[in-house]
């Protein structure tokens, strides 16, 4: 697969199967369950979350990969912040140290959105403090309306690290 091939995927409406091709084809240890592991919902915003693998990194670390359906009402465009924040509750940093996630409402376009955190200790502070992706920094949107570079380079760069 080249960088084309990545951003054609991504400029297609949200499918399951191509989301697994691009994280088997960026990611070198994905596990993809046979069924995925639903997880109750409390936000009138989320219809269905549900975890339909992991990727475990080089260093030990694993990913969740989440996708959640997404209320006709969510602004998919805007509502990053509340979204990454629904997702980043599920960060243990023990079995989950990160997540990989896809919001979709069955139309042209979805959000992808990276996010994970830390805890570590700070010598100066004499406490821990935790450490936390971005929340604006690590997310696209995706789909048909959207030119898809960026993220289908950022990808590409990273599936060149698989080793």
């Amino acid at each position: 697969m080249d960088k084309r091939d990545l951003q054609r995927l991504l400029n297609q409406p949200y499918k399951q199967e191509n989301w697994k091709e691009i994280i088997q084809f960026v990611f070198p240890n994905v596990s993809i369950l046979a069924t995925p592991k639903e997880f109750p919902v409390n936000n009138d915003k989320i219809i269905k979350f549900r975890q339909i693998g992991s990727v475990r990194l080089n260093d030990g670390k694993n990913l969740a990969l989440f996708e959640l359906l997404l209320a006709d009402s969510v602004n998919i465009q805007r509502n990053r912040v509340e979204l990454n924040n629904e997702i980043s509750k599920y960060i243990d940093q023990e079995q989950i140290h990160g997540v990989l996630s896809v919001f979709e409402q069955g139309t042209d376009d979805y959000r992808f959105t990276f996010s994970a955190r830390k805890t570590e200790f700070d010598e100066e502070e004499s406490d821990f403090v935790q450490k936390k992706t971005d929340t604006k920094r690590y997310t696209y949107v995706l789909g048909k309306n959207e030119s898809c570079k960026t993220p289908a380079e950022r990808f590409y760069k990273l599936s060149e690290n698989k080793a």
